[in-house]
């Protein structure tokens, strides 16, 4: 829970004009208000920690930009995306400098492919 309550504040402030949505009981979604589209989502009933997903431009998020960032990191080509996984779990990677400076730079790259 410390783990949460540390990372949504960082979230809200670094997604700026993403669109979340808190309806279903197991994650928040986060839309690109101007395409509609699914930007992030953060999966928070993960037994070790949480699980932030983000779906980015493809080629444009490499693993060399986020292998300091939380315990388990990925890139995946997705459909039409790639899909970026942060795994945390401790309260250090929440309050981490790097997570915030990384995600409020990659907020323009979110939910438009």
């Amino acid at each position: 829970f410390d783990l949460l309550a540390e990372l949504l504040p960082v979230l809200e402030s670094s997604f700026g004009d993403l669109q979340p949505d808190y309806a279903i009981r197991t994650k928040i979604n986060w839309s690109n208000p101007r395409t509609g589209k699914l930007a992030a989502e953060l999966h928070t009933k993960r037994s070790d920690g949480a699980e932030l997903c983000l779906y980015g431009v493809p080629g444009e998020i490499s693993l060399g930009r986020i292998s300091a960032l939380g315990s388990q990191r990925s890139v995946t080509p997705a459909e039409g995306c790639d899909e970026i996984r942060i795994r945390l779990t401790q309260t250090e990677h929440a309050t981490d400098p790097q997570l915030a400076r990384f995600l409020a730079e990659s907020v323009p790259l979110l939910g438009r492919s």
